[in-house]
């Protein structure tokens, strides 16, 4: 069951914290933090009371709550329904994952100033500064990528 758990939280993860993982992964870290994890529950582990269904359920409550509420997708979702042309680019692009958790880091201060928990997901406060801050973002890019264009052009030569 432990195994099962281990490879549920890590799947948990990547689907739902990917900003998480790949931190994780920089400082090889996964598997410390997913025993770490797992050993907040051996308690329920070795009770043979609980149904195996019960038992995986009640364990991915605590393994997953620190985890909760998702920030990467909350931004996605923000994302996809306020800036739908560039949501689709980067999801073409193969860039929307990466995208998305640079977009965690530009926020942070957002989420720090509101707080970010599952009570308060739906505030609209905190809503409209994480808009803002994507949209500041997304704008700073294009201004990146109009200079990079711009330095790229072919410089004709004089004679």
């Amino acid at each position: 069951m432990k195994e099962y758990l281990m490879q549920l939280l890590y799947q948990y993860i990547g689907d739902n914290n990917p900003d998480v993982l790949v931190s994780l992964e920089n400082e090889a870290g996964v598997t410390d933090y997913l025993n770490q994890q797992l050993s907040t529950v051996t308690h329920l582990l070795s009770r043979k009371d609980i149904p195996d269904y019960v038992m995986e359920t009640e364990c991915m409550e605590i393994l997953t709550a620190d985890l909760k509420p998702s920030k990467y997708l909350y931004i996605a979702a923000i994302l996809e329904e306020e800036f739908p042309a560039d949501y689709l680019t980067f999801l073409n692009l193969g860039v929307l994952r990466f995208e998305v958790i640079n977009m965690i880091g530009f926020c942070f201060s957002s989420f720090e100033a509101i707080g970010s928990t599952e009570e308060n997901e739906d505030d609209n406060y905190l809503r409209y500064l994480i808009t803002g801050a994507i949209s500041e973002y997304l704008d700073s890019n294009r201004e990146k990528e109009n200079v990079s264009d711009a330095l790229q052009q072919p410089t004709k030569a004089s004679r």
